[in-house]
C-alpha cells in the first residue's frame, strides 16, 4: 500500500538553518515546515520557540524562564529547578484548536506536583473560556527523561493526548535523550498504541505489548507510581494543515488525515485484517498514486470525503463530512438481539474488573442505527449511534459475495465500533472499590454474558444473514 507513494515522495524531505540572529535560527524540518529555536547560552539545549508547518501555520508555542538547563536535564526529568524550564506551551490540535501545558501548576493525590492542562472552549454563557482537561506528571521539559502519566487523557480533546507525547518526543530528542521509559499507574493498550506515533518501541514487537499492559488491571486500581521496563526511542511526527478542519501527521510516510475531530488511519480495503471504520488508502489516479480518506463498511469503501496527492496536497473533496451542529438525528434502535450480543461481547472482551459495569450499561445505553456521516459510532447524548449505511452496504454486497459471510463482518464490525465506547462509558461510572472485589463481580459478569452469547450470537447471524436486524434506508446527515 505504502510502496507507490513512497516512490512519489510521500514526505517530502529537505534540510537547512538559518541564522537571524545570535543564539536565534530556523531549521527546516522534514515535512516542509520549519522551527524557530534559541540557544540561551554555549551548551545549553535549545529551545524551540515557534513551530510552523509548509503552509505557514503556527503548529506549537513555547515560552521558557531562565537561561537554559545543560543536556541531560534533572537527574529523574522531573520539573526543573527553580527559575529554569518551560513556563507554557500551546499545541495546535488536529481540529484546529488549542490544547495548552500549565507545568508545575497543580497537584495530583498519586504523583504530587503536576502538570495542568487545558483548551480553550465554550463556556455557560456561550463565550470562549478554559477548560480544565486533566494533569500530567510535571516534567522537565526542556529535558524530558520518561514519559509522564495522565490522569484523565478521555478528557482532552480528541488529538490532544497524542499532541503531549508528540511535544515530549520532540523536546526529549532535540535535548540528546536517546530513550525513555514509561512511568505512571495507567499502562493501558490504548497509550501502548498511542505511543507508536511519537515513539518507537525498544523491545521486540511480539513481546512488546504484553509486557507494557501486563500489570494494568493492578495498577489502575492501585496508586502506586511504576516504571516500565521497556524503552521507547523518540520518533516525533509533524503535522501540516492542509485546509479548514483538515490536517496532516506525517512521519516517514502519511500516518492520519484528520477532518476536524476525527482520525483516518492507514488500511487496505479488502486487504487481509482490514477492519471498517476511519480509514486512508492509495487508488490510482490520473497523474500517479492518490490517498483517498474516507469510511469502510464490510471491507470496502462506503464513502470518501478527501483526496490528496502522493505528497500530500489537497486535490479535492467529494462528500460533506461535518456532523451537524444540532447534531445526529437519532434513528431506529437496534433490534433486542443485537443489544444483547453487544452489551455481552463488550463485557466478555473487556478487563475483568471493567466488566460488570460495560453489563451494566444495557440498561441505560440506547443504541440506535442513525445517518452518521463521517464516523462508524459516536455517542451523544448518552446513546451509541451507529452508521446507518451498513444496511445498505450489506444489501450491495449481497450480489455479489456470501451472504453469510457479510453477516459475520457485519457484526464484527458494530462490536469492534462499540466496544471502546462502552469500556470508556464504563470508565467513567464505575465505583471506587477494592480491586479483589471488582474482580469478583467481573468475573461473575463475564460468566453471565458467555451464556448470553452463546444463545444471542447465532439468532442475530441468522438474522443478518436474511438481510434483517439491518436499517432498510441510510439517509445522510
Amino acid at each position: 500500500m505504502t510502496t507507490a507513494v513512497e516512490k512519489r515522495g510521500a514526505v517530502p524531505k529537505r534540510s537547512g538553518r538559518e541564522s537571524i540572529q545570535e543564539g536565534w535560527w530556523l531549521e527546516a524540518d522534514p515535512w516542509e515546515g520549519c522551527t524557530l529555536y534559541e540557544q540561551v547560552r554555549e551548551g545549553s539545549v535549545p529551545r524551540r520557540r515557534v513551530v510552523l508547518d509548509g503552509a505557514g501555520w503556527i503548529q506549537s508555542l513555547y515560552r521558557w524562564a531562565g537561561s537554559g538547563g545543560p543536556r541531560g536535564g534533572t537527574a529523574a526529568g522531573e520539573a526543573p529547578p527553580a527559575g529554569r524550564g518551560l513556563l507554557a506551551a500551546a499545541l495546535r490540535l488536529p481540529s484546529g484548536g488549542w490544547l495548552e501545558i500549565q507545568p508545575a501548576a497543580a497537584h495530583h493525590p498519586i504523583w504530587g506536583l503536576s502538570d495542568r492542562l487545558g483548551h480553550w472552549g465554550e463556556a455557560v454563557q456561550g463565550e470562549a473560556g478554559w477548560v480544565e482537561a486533566g494533569r500530567a506528571a510535571a516534567l522537565d521539559w526542556e529535558c524530558p527523561a520518561h514519559i509522564p502519566a495522565m490522569d484523565f487523557p478521555a478528557r482532552l480533546p480528541p488529538g490532544g493526548g497524542s499532541a503531549i507525547l508528540n511535544a515530549v518526543a520532540a523536546l526529549m530528542a532535540e535535548s540528546g535523550g536517546e530513550s525513555a521509559c514509561y512511568r505512571g499507574p495507567y499502562p493501558t493498550q490504548q497509550l501502548f498504541r498511542a505511543l507508536h506515533r511519537s515513539f518507537r518501541c525498544l523491545a521486540a514487537p511480539e513481546a512488546a505489548e504484553f509486557e507494557f499492559t501486563r500489570d494494568e488491571l493492578t495498577l489502575a486500581f492501585s496508586p502506586a507510581m511504576v516504571e516500565k521496563p521497556l524503552r521507547w526511542a523518540p520518533h516525533p511526527h509533524g503535522q501540516r494543515r492542509v485546509a479548514e478542519g483538515i490536517a496532516l501527521h506525517l512521519r516517514d510516510e502519511l500516518e492520519a488525515l484528520w477532518l476536524g475531530a476525527t482520525p483516518f488511519r492507514p488500511g487496505s480495503p479488502g486487504g487481509a485484517g482490514f477492519a471498517a471504520g476511519e480509514r486512508l488508502w492509495v487508488e490510482p489516479g490520473p497523474d500517479g498514486p492518490e490517498w483517498h480518506a474516507g469510511l469502510v463498511l464490510l471491507g470496502a469503501p462506503f464513502r470518501t470525503f478527501v483526496v490528496l496527492d502522493a505528497t500530500g496536497t489537497l486535490l479535492r473533496t467529494l462528500n460533506d463530512w461535518g456532523e451537524p451542529a444540532e447534531g445526529t438525528p437519532a434513528g431506529a434502535a437496534l433490534s433486542e438481539r443485537w443489544g444483547n450480543v453487544v452489551f455481552s461481547w463488550a463485557a466478555l472482551t473487556c478487563p475483568q474488573p471493567l466488566a460488570k459495569a460495560v453489563a451494566d450499561l444495557k440498561a441505560d445505553t440506547p443504541l440506535r442505527w442513525s445517518p452518521l456521516r463521517c464516523n462508524l459510532a459516536v455517542v451523544q447524548g448518552g446513546e451509541i449511534h451507529l452508521q446507518a449505511g451498513l444496511g445498505e452496504q450489506f444489501r450491495k454486497a449481497a450480489t455479489a459475495r456470501p451472504r453469510r459471510e457479510l453477516a459475520l463482518m457485519a457484526i464484527s464490525d458494530v462490536l469492534e465500533a462499540v466496544g471502546p465506547h462502552l469500556r470508556r462509558l464504563a470508565q467513567r461510572r464505575i465505583e471506587p472499590a477494592p480491586l479483589e472485589r471488582l474482580m469478583e463481580q467481573g468475573g461473575l459478569a463475564q460468566q453471565e454474558a458467555r451464556r448470553e452469547l452463546e444463545r444471542a450470537m447465532p439468532a442475530l447471524l441468522a438474522e443478518v444473514e436474511r438481510g434483517q436486524g439491518l436499517p432498510k434506508n441510510e439517509k445522510k446527515g
